[in-house]
């Protein structure tokens, strides 16, 4: 099932993001998302996702495609080849930084791009992932001071958006928005 409505445009702040109902994100930073629920990989059947977070001197690329097997990857994609040691030996430092808490995380040259390694055992499914957000999600009600500073400012663009969203929705026709997400 793939539909779409017309961009909801949100505007905090004079920061302008927009989303459209069929899971794709604009915002000021340039983030594209694009999933596709129902209609996943043909080897695994499931959900697929590929999502584009572009910055001044990379991209960053979750993606899961035939090339990976349609298992879910992410890779550090340098704007500029010769930027690339630069961006590997940041990325290196900033795995090393979480090694203790996520053991067999890595970052390596794969081609042009650099592919962060996320060990099996770390790897969590839809259905645990839910259950580990829920967890944490229940233990914020347990205890408000528990919630991190960033999150607050999250959910309130994040419910208006959707209740935006909503609202726009009941007022236009839906369309199908183009695929974007490599095979």
């Amino acid at each position: 099932m793939t539909t779409s409505a017309p961009p909801i445009v949100f505007s905090p702040a004079s920061r302008v993001s927009s989303v459209s109902a069929g899971g794709q994100l604009e915002q000021p930073s340039d983030v594209k998302s694009s999933t596709r629920i129902g209609t996943g990989a043909p080897a695994v059947r499931g959900d697929s996702h590929f999502a584009v977070y572009r910055g001044t001197k990379a991209r960053i690329e979750a993606r899961q495609t035939k090339a990976d097997g349609y298992k879910p990857e992410v890779y550090i994609v340098p704007n500029n080849a010769a930027d690339a040691p630069a961006i590997l030996a940041a990325a290196k430092k900033r795995v090393a930084a979480v090694a203790a808490d996520w053991p067999g995380v890595g970052a390596e040259m794969n081609g042009t791009e650099i592919k962060l390694i996320l060990p099996d055992a770390l790897r969590v499914g839809h259905e645990a992932h839910f259950a580990q957000v829920t967890t944490r999600f229940l233990s914020y009600l347990r205890d408000r001071t528990k919630l991190p500073a960033w999150e607050r400012p999250n959910m309130i663009a994040k419910y208006t958006v959707t209740t935006l969203g909503t609202e726009m929705s009941r007022d236009k026709p839906v369309k199908v928005a183009p695929r974007i997400a490599p095979k």
